[in-house]
């Protein structure tokens, strides 16, 4: 609904989500209010979550994704929650993202928080993005070096090898062959390519070149700066910019909407506003919309501001929930 786009409500998450269209936004990202836990018991908590959770899948795109970020605590029982709501056929995959707390450390501290990704159907699927190895990493996968550079090595022979025969006084050892035939073996050793080292087999070396440099992201995302957990404008909670971005760049395209339904201090929405994607903010908290206001002022980025009492206003497009069953929840496989 293009009243929505590009639009920060001050507002109950749920009153929101209720006014949503089906099947509009491409990409929903929810940090949840973990400490909402504290204000009342947690069969309520849970109940409120699997509601934001059965509306994020209506209004997702049939294409789209939901990105929820979690601690290894709360682990199971979003899990549980989620394959409630989105079926264990749409669990797309589950990244680790390393932690650094600004309080002192003590103790065993959970040193990592997991993003969960599910899609709305099954055949959706994330676009991998390339980054650049560190040095530290290219020197670990290429631990040797002469004349002609860095160079990793490789065994030359396979239990699903092609020959058998004898090269350079050498047979494979048992139950193996070698990988190539004796034609090829000769012109990789006249090309330099064949190390041959002392009371041991010869190896095959692989010298490092530019593409080497470059690597798919994995699903541990030790490569960005650990989010940190403090404050921003004296508002509790950020992460890392590049933490946001990669969410957004690898789920969505251009002009497609995002949705943030506890946007705090606006982090995620103003990233996916400089990403030139459409945004959808909401959080309850006067002090974080205060601050998700200074932020996108500060930067330039046009956005409008909605108030609960406006929202109500609009017709609720759907509310009939599921009831949440604990006992279901807890056996769920």
């Amino acid at each position: 609904m293009e009243y929505f786009e590009n639009t920060i409500f001050h507002a109950d998450a749920l009153n929101l989500l209720e006014r949503i269209n089906t099947n509009d936004i491409k990409l929903i990202y929810l940090d949840p209010p973990w400490n909402t836990e504290n204000e009342f018991n947690k069969s309520e908590y849970y109940e409120f979550i699997y509601k934001v959770l059965q509306q994020s899948k209506r209004i997702l795109h049939e294409n789209g994704f939901l990105f929820i970020y979690s601690t290894p605590s709360r682990n199971i029982i979003f899990h549980n929650l989620l394959k409630l709501t989105f079926g264990n056929q749409n669990f797309l995959t589950e990244f680790i993202i390393p932690r650094r707390s600004l309080a002192a450390l003590s103790g065993f501290k959970e040193r990592h928080d997991s993003l969960i990704v599910y899609s709305k159907n099954a055949d959706s699927r994330l676009r991998n993005k390339i980054i650049a190895r560190k040095d530290t990493d290219l020197m670990r996968l290429f631990p040797y070096n002469d004349e002609n550079g860095r160079f990793s090595t490789q065994t030359l022979f396979s239990k699903n090898g092609i020959n058998n025969e004898i090269w350079e006084g050498i047979t494979p050892p048992l139950n193996n062959f070698w990988r190539y035939t004796n034609d090829k073996l000769n012109e990789l050793k006249n090309n330099g390519l064949i190390l041959f080292k002392e009371n041991s087999k010869p190896v095959l070396k692989r010298y490092f070149s530019e593409t080497d440099k470059y690597e798919a992201i994995g699903t541990i995302w030790n490569d960005l700066p650990p989010n940190i957990v403090g404050k921003i404008d004296d508002y509790f909670g950020s992460q890392s910019l590049e933490f946001l971005q990669r969410i957004i760049l690898i789920s969505t395209d251009e002009n497609q909407i995002v949705l943030d339904p506890f946007c705090g201090s606006g982090t995620f929405i103003l990233e996916a506003k400089k990403l030139n994607r459409q945004f959808i903010g909401c959080d309850n908290n006067e002090q974080a919309i205060e601050v998700s206001k200074k932020r996108f002022i500060s930067e330039g980025k046009p956005f409008k501001l909605i108030i609960s009492n406006a929202l109500l206003q609009e017709n609720i497009i759907w509310k009939d929930y599921l009831a949440l069953s604990i006992e279901l929840l807890q056996n769920k496989k």
